[in-house]
């Protein structure tokens, strides 16, 4: 179920406004070694293969799980390194920005958090260059999200100004 939040919460706001068209995207562990977490190796091939689609998805993303084992931070580290550590982060970026954090520290200044996460940022671009390198090499031309409908959006404000201030008084 985490790995799943890992995924949906970098990709679902990377979907243009408007696109109705149902997408699922289900990672599939088929191998793996006991000795690294999967969940962001998950996040990369699933930003990688809605970069290839056809969706009209304004990727790319990628994840990278972070720990600092000994005063020296490492990225994608064993799972031996990650029990040691005392900060472990799992850090997800487009190319200009950070879009997810999620992880646990033990009693660690806030600089060194932020260190953690500018390291996990650089870390994640040569990912990124990889996904738009084989978009253009392999990618479907992206379709465009329909139009949205007039009649539905006057509908939609019509219920807004009608109800709009019980609904937000009831919740």
């Amino acid at each position: 179920m985490l790995t799943s939040r890992f995924i949906d919460r970098p990709i679902r706001p990377l979907f243009p406004e408007g696109f109705s068209h149902e997408v699922q995207v289900i990672a599939t562990v088929l191998s793996a070694s006991p000795e690294t977490e999967p969940d962001t190796l998950a996040m990369l091939g699933a930003s990688t293969a809605l970069m290839l689609s056809e969706a009209p998805f304004a990727g790319p993303i990628a994840g990278v799980r972070v720990s600092r084992v000994n005063g020296e931070l490492k990225c994608n580290p064993s799972v031996a390194e990650s029990a040691a550590a005392d900060i472990e982060l799992i850090v997800a970026a487009s190319k200009d920005a950070v879009v997810m954090v999620e992880g646990e520290a033990d009693q660690v200044p806030e600089a060194d958090i932020i260190a953690a996460i500018q390291f996990a940022h650089r870390s994640i671009q040569p990912l990124l260059k990889l996904q738009e390198e084989l978009r253009e090499k392999f990618g479907k031309p992206k379709v465009a999200p329909a139009p949205a409908d007039p009649e539905v959006e006057a509908l939609t404000c019509e219920l807004e100004k009608g109800f709009g201030a019980k609904l937000g008084q009831a919740i």
